[in-house]
């Protein structure tokens, strides 16, 4: 992507595209939807790197947070105050990472650390974020334990195999839109 500057917008564009329709691909559950988002966030930073991915996922938050219905259950300013906020705040920062290390090892084995960095990032915040919101913010107890169980132990498996597909399709999509 070296001489595509022109392209950039619509790279950015696309990927924020990407997130808000997998956004919609979603199996209610009472805390935490599951949606095909990680998979769209495991495949990006590999696809266009670091710096595209993390604009892209920028502008879905913000247009999220002004109130475009983009997210899995709505979207406005108030989306913060719910639970699940955290794990899209992790989509921010798992690109950064992600994206670097496609880039230096671009061969399968990168697309996995890459995947499995975005998944460890989006745990971490996603989860911290959960036990906050539960315990100061919706005001009820949940020790962490807990808040693990219901924030993270039953996306796991789903969240595998999402990455699983994400690393088999990243060389095809790069071809698609990488290629000359």
């Amino acid at each position: 992507m070296k001489n595509d500057r022109y392209k950039y917008p619509v790279y950015i564009g696309l990927i924020t595209a990407m997130i808000t329709i997998s956004a919609f691909i979603r199996i209610p559950n009472p805390y935490l939807p599951f949606t095909l988002q990680l998979l769209v966030i495991f495949i990006i930073p590999a696809v266009f790197g670091a710096r595209l991915s993390f604009y892209g996922v920028l502008i879905y938050l913000v247009l999220g947070l002004i109130g475009l219905p983009i997210f899995a259950s709505g979207g406005g300013i108030s989306y913060f105050l719910r639970p699940s906020f955290g794990f899209l705040i992790g989509y921010l920062f798992a690109v950064i990472p992600a994206g670097i290390v496609a880039k230096r090892i671009d061969n399968i084995y990168g697309y996995i650390l890459s995947a499995f960095i975005s998944l460890c990032i989006i745990y971490l915040f996603g989860s911290i974020y959960f036990y906050f919101n539960i315990n100061f913010i919706q005001d009820k107890a949940m020790d962490l334990d807990t808040a693990l169980k219901v924030s993270v132990l039953p996306f796991i498996l789903p969240d595998i195999v999402k990455m699983i597909i994400a690393i088999l399709l990243i060389p095809a999509i790069k071809r698609i839109f990488l290629s000359k």
